[in-house]
């Protein structure tokens, strides 16, 4: 027989899960049974019950009559003054504060979300007067000011105005203020993704396993003990929960949810609400998930719970709500693509597999790849486009080479003689096969053909039209993941079809190739950070 829903919430039959709940979720709540109605230790609906009913906690707080006071839950165990993990880091963010808080996994399974002091520094460059007017407009005495020399991508040197703010979210206000106050100057640096940042001064990947010193409240010290271009990278032990409604939720109203969580699966129905809501509140705070793998969780499922109940916070770190991007439409290769609204959550992830550009293709272990190599987000990194993965390993290296990075793109084409274009710019032959059945046909094959043109001729915006030249930052961006994909393809190819590991390594190497795939026609694209129509 099929067990029922929970609609009688606050019923004796269901006591049990309704006091887990909310010892979890609401402190200093009294629940009052009725002395007639004696709780049972066996739920009629046990086939759903959560197995913490089956606790000593639990059964002591179901077998007591008349009024219970729910306390908070234990506090984990408090830690030595400096203690040092071993675990991998996942993400990095900054809360509403400002401050960086990077969110770790230890060996041991436990979950951090530490504080980390992570001062950012970005420039203004521009005439003399106005560099001293900005100057005298950043009022704020935990900024520090400096002047700076630094060489941009054509090694050209810049003078600077240096500003250097405590936190990421205070760098990013001043910036904002600045460019309003200021249009005409040109910055450099103030837009950089936070974790392509992070692992660019760390040398931690995100994902990337490593040794970090805490004290219990903030992250002291970090260090790399994995580089994101190792072929076999240990695996963090993730917990996937899979979100499906049963209709698409743009035609109409689904009426249930299936949850499934490892072996575990629930079907939740939407009506009634009330019940809908502490079910899934209770499943999540049982589970807690480091993935939430939805169908339509970006378009339907995280605005209708923000709209039904704005108090439930799906996200592991409670002093953050979801953040929610807007949609957009977008016209590439002739055609308009519509992008839906985006949910991204903190301390775990959320990937709607229907708003996810490569995620059919490559799945959550290209996801992870992406996300290991370029320092995108694993949010971002699964539903944004190759273009940006490749700009953001770009940018990486440019921090790590001390290369100024512009927020805008400012290098035009360089002028040109006729004579030059028709020397240069004489475009392909394109031979037309002949229609019809051959023999004696033999195929050529090349492996990533452009991206390996590209780092073995040094092409580059800053080395065109210089021979001898050392390598550009286009190259020096390419050749290591060149390299792994080729490794990861010739192991591949070592192993049979049926071993286990052969659909991990064919996500991967899929997912390097798309960002190879758009190395080369991103150079011209107009946006392109360091790109020029020449190269």
């Amino acid at each position: 027989m099929k067990p029922k829903p929970c609609y009688n919430v606050f019923a004796a039959p269901c006591a049990a899960r309704i006091s887990n709940f909310l010892t979890t979720s609401w402190p200093r709540l009294v629940l009052t049974l009725r002395p007639s109605q004696k709780p049972r230790l066996c739920c009629p609906s046990r086939l759903r019950c959560w197995r913490c009913f089956w606790s000593k906690t639990v059964r002591s707080l179901t077998s007591a009559g008349g009024s219970l006071t729910l306390n908070n839950p234990p506090a984990p165990p408090a830690l030595p003054m400096r203690s040092e993990i071993s675990g991998w880091l996942m993400d990095v963010y900054t809360r509403p504060n400002g401050n960086l808080v990077c969110w770790l996994l230890g060996e041991d399974g436990q979950r951090w979300l530490l504080p980390m002091d992570f001062p950012v520094t970005f420039y203004a460059a521009g005439h003399t007067e106005s560099l001293r007017q900005a100057w005298r407009a950043v009022t704020d005495p935990a900024v520090h000011k400096t002047r700076a020399v630094r060489p941009d991508l054509y090694g050209s040197e810049q003078v600077l105005l240096a500003l250097t703010a405590p936190s990421p979210g205070q760098a990013r206000a001043i910036y904002r203020q600045l460019s309003a106050t200021f249009p005409h100057l040109d910055y450099y640096d103030a837009d950089v993704p936070l974790g392509v940042r992070f692992m660019a001064r760390t040398g931690v990947p995100l994902l990337g396993y490593c040794r970090f010193q805490t004290n219990g409240e903030y992250l002291l010290a970090l260090e790399a003990l994995e580089s994101p271009w190792d072929l076999a990278p240990s695996h963090p032990p993730l917990r996937i929960m899979e979100l499906n409604c049963n209709a698409d939720p743009f035609l109409h109203l689904p009426s249930n949810l299936t949850l499934r969580c490892g072996a575990w699966t629930y079907c939740l129905a939407l009506q009634p609400l009330r019940a809908f809501l502490v079910n899934f509140r209770a499943i999540l705070q049982c589970y807690d998930p480091d993935v939430i793998l939805t169908d339509y969780g970006d378009a339907w499922f995280f605005p209708f719970l923000r709209q039904k109940a704005p108090h439930l916070n799906p996200n592991r770190d409670p002093t953050l709500s979801v953040a929610f991007q807007r949609e957009r439409s977008l016209f590439a290769y002739g055609q308009v693509l519509y992008r839906a609204q985006q949910a991204h959550l903190f301390g775990r992830w959320h990937i709607d597999r229907r708003n996810a550009a490569l995620f059919g293709e490559i799945g959550l272990e290209g996801v992870l790849e992406l996300a290991r190599v370029t320092g995108l987000g694993v949010q971002e990194a699964a539903r944004k486009s190759p273009g940006a993965g490749i700009t953001a390993l770009q940018m990486l290296t440019a921090l790590r080479d001390q290369v100024l990075i512009p927020v805008a793109k400012a290098q035009a084409e360089a002028p040109r003689t006729l004579n030059d274009l028709i020397h240069h710019d004489r475009g392909g032959m394109v031979y037309q096969p002949l229609i019809g059945v051959h023999k004696h046909v033999a195929e050529i094959d090349f492996t990533s053909m452009y991206p390996s043109i590209m780092v073995h001729h040094n092409i580059s915006p800053e080395t065109l039209g210089q021979s001898g030249a050392a390598p550009g930052l286009i190259p020096r961006t390419l050749r290591p993941l060149l390299e792994k994909r080729t490794a990861l393809k010739r192991w591949l190819r070592s192993l049979d079809h049926r071993d286990c590991r052969a659909p991990s390594l064919q996500a991967r190497q899929m997912a390097l190739k798309w960002l190879l795939v758009v190395c080369f026609g991103y150079l011209g694209y107009k946006n392109a950070r360091f790109g020029r129509v020449e190269s």
